[in-house]
C-alpha cells in the first residue's frame, strides 16, 4: 500500500510539472513568473491533498506506513519543489 501510495503521489507531481513546462515554454514576461508561482502552489496542493488522505486514512483505520512524521511524503514533496525550481530555470534559460 505504501509503494501505490507514493507513487500516487510523485505521478501526481510530474504531470502537474510536465503541464506547467509546456504552459510555461509558451508564455512569456508576467505571464511566466505567475506560472511559475502556480507551479510552485500546485506543488504544494498536491502534497498537503496527500497528506489529508494519509490523515482520514489512518482515522479510519487504514494504516499507510511512512515513516515517523510522514518523512517520506516530506522527502517526495523536496524533491519535486526540486524539480520544480530546475523545470523553471531551464524554461526560462532555453527561452534566452
Amino acid at each position: 500500500m505504501v509503494v501505490v501510495f507514493l507513487s500516487l503521489f510523485v505521478l501526481a507531481n510530474f504531470l502537474v510539472i510536465y503541464l506547467f513546462y509546456k504552459l510555461l515554454r509558451k508564455s512569456r514576461g508576467i505571464k511566466f513568473i505567475l506560472n511559475s508561482l502556480l507551479l510552485l502552489l500546485f506543488s504544494w496542493v498536491i502534497s498537503e491533498s496527500f497528506n489529508q488522505v494519509h490523515i482520514w486514512f489512518r482515522n479510519n483505520g487504514v494504516f499507510i506506513e511512512l515513516g515517523h512524521s510522514s518523512i517520506y511524503l516530506i522527502y517526495v514533496w523536496i524533491i519535486s519543489i526540486i524539480f520544480s525550481v530546475f523545470t523553471i530555470f531551464t524554461t526560462y534559460k532555453n527561452k534566452k
